[in-house]
């Protein structure tokens, strides 16, 4: 799969990139393809699951994220929590070459395909971290602190999200969390967390990704802030 084919098929589902960045997208991908089976990035890396599961998917968050006016300062950074394979930290990098993105995974394994990732793209906006989330902060890496905006897909619950991103991120920073079925469940579970952390949900957009019917949603949160539903 070159950029061009991914960029045709991206177009069938309304979304539109450049041809640089449907290059690198398409880059990522075929790395994916290349180690996820002895690294254990994705389960399913057959192209079709993992454009439509994974980088699909990634880019409707990070696009949603971008309609909802979050990461629109100058240069924000922003940390993927438990990045594995890239997504969506290495997409949004992508996407936002205004962010500065920091991809935080435990895995020495995962670190190092990011980091072998990274230097297959034209991007300097990509930073890997071989850290846990909750070390951070008095780590070497605690310099990037606090950052702007903390991203996180499929890695863990809501409430402990939350917890982890209290202690990384600036008064007024937003996070956007990709969720399943349960959001509703789990944001009434971090609830107490939330008001700890002075977090208020900005916005919930809700979304299928092609040949699924159960539904996926962009979480933001923001310290203030209204809540609204798009479907």
């Amino acid at each position: 799969m070159d950029g061009g084919q991914l960029s045709a098929h991206l177009a069938q589902f309304g979304i539109s990139v450049s041809a640089e960045v449907a290059e690198g997208l398409a880059v990522h991908a075929r790395e994916v393809q290349k180690y996820s089976e002895s690294l254990g990035l994705v389960s399913d890396a057959s192209t079709q699951t993992l454009v439509h599961r994974h980088l699909l998917d990634s880019l409707l968050g990070v696009r949603a994220l971008e309609l909802l006016g979050v990461g629109q300062n100058f240069c924000p950074t922003v940390i993927d929590l438990g990045s594995g394979g890239g997504f969506p930290g290495v997409v949004a990098a992508l996407i936002q070459p205004h962010w500065r993105v920091a991809l935080l995974d435990s895995s020495a394994r995962k670190t190092g395909f990011l980091v072998h990732v990274a230097s297959q793209l034209p991007n300097h906006n990509l930073l890997v971290l071989h850290e846990r989330a909750e070390e951070l902060l008095c780590s070497p890496f605690g310099d990037i602190l606090p950052v702007d905006g903390i991203l996180s897909r499929a890695t863990a619950p809501a409430r402990k999200l939350t917890s982890l991103a209290g202690p990384l991120l600036r008064p007024g920073g937003w996070c956007g969390w990709w969720k399943g079925p349960r959001a509703t469940e789990e944001m009434e579970e971090a609830g107490s967390v939330m008001e700890k952390y002075g977090f208020r949900m900005l916005s919930r957009v809700v979304y299928r990704l092609p040949g699924q019917s159960i539904s996926r949603e962009i979480i933001a949160l923001r310290r203030g802030g209204g809540v609204k539903c798009q479907q």
